[in-house]
């Protein structure tokens, strides 16, 4: 996960399955980490492609992905519930903690992406690799 950190630019290929992936959900969140909550720092690294439908555009949507990650969380809580903590392996902690974070900024990561997200597509191929050229040359120039 720290490489992705230090990457200048990050491909994120979003879809269902990877926003229901506690995996790929923690590299979204490091970026957003990474990022310092700062939009435009977060959308000047990440290139955001859609395969698929993936309806992320209105806060119902993006909502639906919230209320699946809550329900993950209680799920684990009450998992945890009536264990001595001193059972509860370091893992099993941190992933109760990432589930909580999910919960409050997924809304707000989603909402960035759904402005810039590109559907994946063979129509819509070149103009990812424009952007993706674009994006490196501001790195390059120190535009970015």
């Amino acid at each position: 996960m720290k490489e992705i950190g230090r990457a200048d630019l990050v491909v994120v290929v979003l879809s269902e399955k990877y926003l229901r992936s506690i995996y790929c959900m923690k590299e979204m969140l490091f970026l957003f980490q990474q990022s310092l909550g700062d939009r435009e720092h977060l959308m000047r690294k990440l290139v955001p492609l859609r395969a698929g439908e993936l309806p992320i555009s209105g806060a119902k949507d993006r909502l639906k992905i919230v209320r699946y990650w809550k329900d993950e969380h209680d799920e684990l809580e009450a998992a945890l519930t009536g264990l001595d903590p001193a059972c509860i392996g370091q893992e099993d902690r941190e992933e109760h903690l990432v589930l909580k974070d999910f919960q409050h900024r997924v809304g707000d990561i989603l909402a960035w992406i759904a402005d810039t997200v590109m559907p994946l597509s063979e129509r819509r191929i070149d103009a990812v690799i424009d952007l993706l050229h674009q994006r490196a040359r501001q790195l390059f120039d120190g535009s970015g």
